[in-house]
């Protein structure tokens, strides 16, 4: 199989993969690597213990199935819990990194995006020389990404939003729906949460600034809302401008409530 991956012949490869079942790792992880390539899935018989140290080809077949299985949209046959334990076990420290590095790919791909974004983040501040772009490039891109997905409606709306939120923490069309339908169960501090969240990786965005200024301010958190305010006039001048109007209005409120209590 792999050496007709090599010369180039996938076809081939295809039809032998699909009539070699072998639980022999190394078959399944020429296997895994071509459905990698096709974007079919593939179900090794992966059976290596969490308390095991790894071999290459484990590792190998491990990493492959698994990323195979999230291009294809399925729900990768390794847990996070497993995961951590090979990572923390000593005897697997050289594949530590890429082991968290497909820790945090799975995370972000598979419904905890902020655990993705945080497993990266982490990494790229830890190691600031040269070597730290392979976490700073993919954290990167994934950020643009969120950028560009921010404006999108919610499309898999069930009960309180929570899974929805996991799914896209960064989206603006989310965070304004969560938000006020927590505030709506008399939630504030979930709705709180959502938006502290956010503005951990996009403080640069004026509707999630504006959302946990406002959030701020109905919970009496006057000066957490002053600093973003400021914020928001350093970093997009206009949008300040346009939102000041409503600031002060909910500001001059609050301070009459406080005064009508004295």
């Amino acid at each position: 199989m792999a050496l007709y991956l090599r010369k180039g012949d996938r076809k081939a490869a295809e039809t032998l993969a699909e009539h070699q079942a072998s639980a022999y790792v190394p078959v399944q992880v020429n296997q895994s690597a071509l459905a990698l390539i096709t974007g079919k899935t593939t179900e090794p018989s992966f059976s290596v213990s969490r308390d095991s140290v790894l071999t290459l080809a484990e590792f190998a077949l491990l990493s492959n199935a698994s990323l195979a299985q999230l291009k294809a949209g399925k729900t990768p046959f390794v847990a996070e819990a497993a995961l951590q334990t090979f990572i923390q076990k000593e005897d697997n420290a050289s594949y530590a990194d890429d082991l968290q590095y497909l820790s945090a790919l799975l995370a972000y791909y598979h419904g905890n995006k902020l655990q993705g974004l945080d497993l990266l983040s982490a990494r790229a501040m830890a190691d600031t020389a040269a070597s730290g772009d392979r976490w700073r490039k993919p954290l990167a891109a994934f950020l643009n990404r969120e950028v560009s997905l921010e404006q999108e409606a919610p499309k898999n709306w069930t009960g309180d939003g929570s899974g929805e939120l996991l799914r896209n923490p960064l989206n603006v069309k989310v965070l304004q729906r969560f938000t006020a339908e927590a505030n709506r169960r008399n939630q504030p501090q979930q709705a709180y949460n959502a938006l502290f969240n956010a503005l951990r990786y996009r403080e640069d965005s004026p509707e999630i600034v504006q959302l946990y200024i406002i959030q701020c301010l109905d919970m009496g958190l006057t000066n957490y809302a002053a600093d973003k305010l400021r914020v928001l006039q350093e970093n997009n001048p206009a949008a300040y401008g346009q939102f000041l109007p409503t600031y002060q209005q909910k500001l001059a409120l609050i301070e009459k409530r406080r005064n009508d209590f004295q």
